[in-house]
């Protein structure tokens, strides 16, 4: 049931694991024994059943059942597929969050997905994922975004949805983007750089209006370098 494209989002996703000197191990241990909600299933087997890529029924049919809904999020993509992703994500965000504590960044999940459950249309936000506090003990919010089709690296474009912009900007939050395929990033301080973003209909989000920055190589480098960054905020 995992197709060739969702084989290297998989892929992908245990290198930036690797890149970031993370143990997968570590992250899925935190998840022994919860369950996904309103089920038996077990987070812990669940997200590992992904990365080994060895889906079982139960799991796409529970995630066919909670995200055929959300057609506005997924847009073209399967439920089942959209679930798949958000669960690559939401490992490496763990990842990032690790990473954060051995460097004794103080950081919090503070996004609606924090407990990690497929959620219902109306409790899904554009709140940034993570708090952290700075070297300087500034409260900071940091939003993390993948992109698994390497395109900011291809064609040196981002987009973003509308509310979603608007919240960075509103939060002032740093930015960090992530393409797992190339192993390049990027880090927007949206406190000092606001500006790039052009308002237009986004053919990924279904013609939908949105934001396109087409500078966004120049932000471009290794996840390594940019990690460094965030780790001396």
């Amino acid at each position: 049931m995992i197709s060739e494209t969702y084989s290297k989002k998989i892929d992908s996703c245990l290198n930036a694991l690797t890149q970031l000197e993370i143990q997968l191990e570590t992250i899925i241990k935190n998840y022994k024994d919860k369950k996904m909600s309103e089920s038996e299933i077990d987070k812990s087997e669940f997200f590992k059943s992904i990365l080994k890529k060895d889906l079982k029924e139960e799991h796409i049919t529970y995630m066919n059942n909670k995200l055929e809904k959300l057609q506005h999020f997924r847009d073209h993509r399967k439920p089942y597929e959209y679930g798949i992703d958000l669960v690559l994500g939401w490992i490496i965000e763990d990842g990032v969050l690790e990473l954060l504590k051995q460097s004794e960044i103080h950081s919090i999940l503070t996004g609606n997905d924090r407990y990690r459950e497929f959620l219902h249309p109306r409790k899904i936000s554009t709140q940034p994922d993570i708090e952290i506090e700075t070297n300087k003990k500034n409260k900071k919010l940091l939003e993390i975004m993948f992109s698994w089709k390497d395109t900011w690296n291809k064609k040196g474009h981002i987009d973003l949805r509308d509310s979603k912009l608007k919240k960075l900007k509103e939060h002032k939050a740093l930015f960090l983007g992530i393409e797992p395929i190339s192993s390049l990033a990027f880090l927007i301080d949206f406190e000092k750089e606001q500006s790039d973003w052009e308002q237009t209909r986004i053919s990924g989000y279904g013609g939908k209006i949105g934001y396109t920055n087409n500078n966004i190589k120049k932000h471009l480098k290794s996840l390594k370098n940019i990690l460094k960054i965030v780790k001396n905020i």
